[in-house]
């Protein structure tokens, strides 16, 4: 149950958050829509894949960190339910956020702003993509972005304290944001209107919301049975019946 809960929240995130990431980051809208070079229809998409790819890469890396790191640090963590229920709440920042209720998200994004500026300069190089390797090399730079979304997948595949679970955590999550990237290659600006209607990012945020509840009650829900033990129905049949029987007759 923790496996699926994890995986199919983080391509969940990825799928909702992947509006956001379009809509309101102006650098991964220029690398799929205009700054991409080409001739042919077939090496605009084969570049547009490949940069999806790398950022994709990044999010597995940084999962196969976050993991390595956490099943050393926290070794009761599998067990441990605070970075799950950490993950709900940045969902649901997430959600707020994309709504337009909350704001509170930004400041988390800032954590991740030195590591970009740094990052950033190299990333704005390679483009205009011009050729596969070099899309490659991009799309794993652009995945270092400070996004809360990142984060919230980032703390969930952390909870597992699993190096290879985490790593699949955030190959979840990149796949999940991949089939909106991919629809962004080939109208970038049309998008990018659309996803920042009002309505649309009402509805995206409240999603957002519920998973993020979801993944707190699927939380609540496996501490209850991993800490609680309960007895097996025949065992508590026998007991109940032990309790009830009068002392003379238990001898």
């Amino acid at each position: 149950m923790i496996v699926t809960t994890i995986l199919i929240s983080n391509l969940s995130v990825g799928l909702l958050s992947s509006g956001h990431c379009l809509g309101m980051c102006g650098g991964i809208s220029s690398a799929l829509g205009m700054g991409v070079q080409a001739t042919t229809r077939l090496q605009r998409w084969s570049r547009i894949l490949a940069y999806n790819l790398g950022r994709i890469l990044t999010y597995a890396l940084l999962g196969l960190l976050v993991g390595t790191l956490s099943m050393h640090l926290l070794p009761p963590i599998s067990f441990w339910r605070w970075p799950r229920l950490l993950s709900a709440l940045l969902m649901v920042l997430m959600g707020l956020y994309l709504a337009g209720w909350s704001r509170l998200l930004v400041y988390l994004e800032a954590l991740g702003t030195p590591l970009w500026r740094r990052i950033a300069p190299y990333a704005r190089r390679l483009l205009p993509l011009r050729h596969l390797p070099q899309s490659l090399l991009a799309g794993m730079l652009w995945g270092f972005l400070p996004c809360g979304m990142v984060y919230a997948a980032l703390t969930l595949a952390a909870s597992s304290a699993d190096s290879s679970l985490a790593t699949m955590a955030m190959l979840a999550f990149g796949l999940g944001t991949l089939p909106m990237m991919l629809l962004a290659g080939g109208m970038a600006q049309r998008l990018q209107r659309f996803l920042s209607t009002y309505h649309l990012r009402q509805i995206s945020g409240i999603l957002l919301i519920g998973l993020g509840l979801w993944t707190a009650l699927a939380v609540g829900m496996m501490h209850h049975v991993m800490h609680g033990q309960p007895m097996p129905m025949q065992m508590s049949m026998s007991a109940m019946s032990a309790m009830s029987m009068p002392a003379d007759a238990r001898r």
